[in-house]
């Protein structure tokens, strides 16, 4: 469901050598060419003077909530509200997007159901409307599906054949129609589901993935993709990351969010083959604070907005203006789990936040601070 970008026949071929666009043949010999994009580069709009936006809408990404380490907010005598009161800081942010979407360690669902309720309710009420699942023992993703779908949350990475639920999610937001995909390294699924099972995991495996991606594609307008990586503690993304991340770009992914080296790494437009920008965000680290011993952690959020554009005779998407919100991280006196803080100045930390932006932002020259 791609729109197209329809031009008369001269103007076609004249741009079609000045922007890479391809023109058949028998597309140049018609009245018109018509190109099918999702992405089409941003200086194809100074072509024309009137440029109209028909649609638009935000969408964010988080990094993973670890279940395994908030749930030790259940130690205190106060953590039916202690979930809320973990995400107060960045709710402005997450509320700010038409659609928000958070990774989820589904771990321990099954031995503490009613935390990892109380825990998916304070993701929802804090602004979160996608869940990308975490791989882990069937018997906790199972139960995390059934809480998931007791409070109407949308997930994916992790389904039930048996309701007819699909590898992937599809939302309509603000008149554009998005596909929402996950998918866990095999090495991240602890307890492979047991034959028979009605349980599938999404694995990154290229055929999956390929196939997965180009139905969602040739069904929605917007591809969004989460990716659950192995490696852990990397401050710059490894060759497998960046290998499946250009696969899945060219397999028609728009948006990609990376999860799990539990590290903030930068930032990156991949350019396709055929000519789309697709955002990259390698690993937003978590928003639970770090799993390590660290006592202090930076995570962060990434947002873009998705563009239904008309300049002159052409109409077509675009992904467009990146955002970042660095998060801080401080362990608790207790220093069973961690506060959230933003803001410019960190109790005398405020470098910490410069870093950052500088950090995921290397490898692009447009990327603006959310905080500002």
């Amino acid at each position: 469901m791609k729109n197209a970008i329809t031009f008369f026949s001269a103007f076609a071929l004249a741009a079609g050598t000045f922007f890479g666009l391809q023109v058949s043949d028998s597309e140049s010999s018609g009245n018109h060419v018509t190109f099918y994009q999702t992405h089409t580069e941003r200086s194809l709009s100074d072509v024309h003077r009137d440029i109209k936006i028909n649609r638009e809408a935000t969408v964010l990404g988080a990094g993973d909530s670890l279940f395994s380490v908030m749930s030790d907010i259940e130690e205190s005598d106060d953590w039916e509200t202690g979930f809320y009161e973990h995400h107060e800081e960045i709710e402005s942010a997450i509320r700010s997007a038409d659609a928000a979407v958070s990774g989820l360690d589904t771990g321990l669902a099954n031995q503490l159901p009613d935390v990892f309720l109380e825990h998916v309710r304070s993701l929802a009420e804090a602004g979160f409307s996608m869940f990308s699942l975490r791989g882990s023992s069937s018997r906790d993703a199972r139960s995390a599906l059934v809480h998931l779908d007791s409070t109407g949350a949308a997930y994916s990475g992790i389904y039930d054949t048996k309701d007819g639920s699909h590898a992937f999610r599809k939302e309509m937001i603000n008149g554009l129609t998005f596909a929402f995909l996950s998918f866990t390294h095999t090495d991240n699924e602890a307890e492979p589901a047991s034959s028979g099972d009605s349980l599938l995991f999404s694995r990154m495996e290229d055929r999956e993935m390929k196939e997965a991606i180009k139905t969602a594609r040739d069904q929605s307008d917007i591809v969004v993709l989460n990716l659950h990586f192995p490696q852990e503690q990397q401050q710059d993304p490894g060759s497998y990351q960046t290998a499946v991340s250009t696969m899945a770009a060219e397999a028609g992914a728009d948006i990609i969010f990376g999860h799990n080296p539990d590290a903030l790494q930068p930032f990156e437009w991949l350019h396709t083959s055929d000519g789309r920008k697709v955002f990259t965000a390698y690993s937003l680290g978590t928003i639970s604070g770090s799993g390590t011993a660290q006592n202090q952690s930076i995570s962060g959020l990434a947002g873009v907005t998705v563009k239904d554009i008309e300049a002159g005779p052409a109409s077509y998407i675009i992904v467009d203006d990146p955002v970042f919100y660095p998060v801080f991280f401080e362990k608790t006196a207790q220093g069973n789990n961690s506060d959230i803080i933003t803001g410019d100045f960190v109790n005398g930390n405020n470098d910490l936040f410069s870093e950052a932006e500088e950090h995921v932002g290397r490898w692009m020259d447009d990327l603006r601070s959310g905080w500002d």
